[in-house]
């Protein structure tokens, strides 16, 4: 499988039959997988081997017939990654596996009034703006001419915890 190239079809045909996809990977590089079109493999576990064969992300992702999305993953070693899908009790079939480099997060800050046009490049690229603010004071935020089908929004406390979590589509 290629980084930012074409979905690639895994066929299992009998019980227990694994599929692996390789890439050559290295230091530093942020990948996500995306399975779809999945066909018979519901339920089945995605997982990203390292070159030494241990998991690259802390537990496999589970794949249903909606499909499976990986979180952004930063390789820590450079050579051959193995992208792990394996199908659970009898199932047989098939699934599309796309794996996407995914550019550095964007960030900077926002000022409140001030409308900011946000464009990411990626899949799995994530967008972080910070404002000051001010206790007790209102905030609301309007997300206009919005591409992207399913989007989480947060707007996030200076400790870190979530004052608000909305997840939008592209009417905004």
């Amino acid at each position: 499988i290629t980084a930012g190239g074409p979905p690639v079809t895994v066929t299992n045909t009998v019980p227990g039959q694994n599929a692996y996809l390789t890439f050559t990977g290295s230091v530093g590089q942020r990948v996500t997988v995306l399975v779809e079109n999945v066909n018979g493999l519901n339920p089945a576990e995605l997982n990203l081997l390292k070159p030494d064969n241990t998991p690259a992300i802390p537990a496999p992702v589970t794949v249903t017939s909606s499909g499976a999305w990986m979180q952004t993953t930063t390789l820590t070693a450079n050579g051959q990654y193995k992208i792990l899908v394996d199908p659970l009790q009898t199932n047989v079939g098939t699934a599309d596996v796309t794996l996407f480099n995914v550019p550095a997060d964007l960030s900077g800050s926002i000022t409140p009034g001030t409308p900011l046009t946000v464009t990411t490049t990626a899949p799995a690229q994530n967008a972080t703006y910070t404002f000051t603010g001010v206790i007790n004071t209102r905030v609301s935020l309007n997300l206009s001419g919005v591409t992207i089908q399913d989007l989480k929004v947060r707007v996030v406390k200076p400790g870190g915890t979530n004052l608000i979590v909305k997840t939008v589509g592209t009417s905004g």
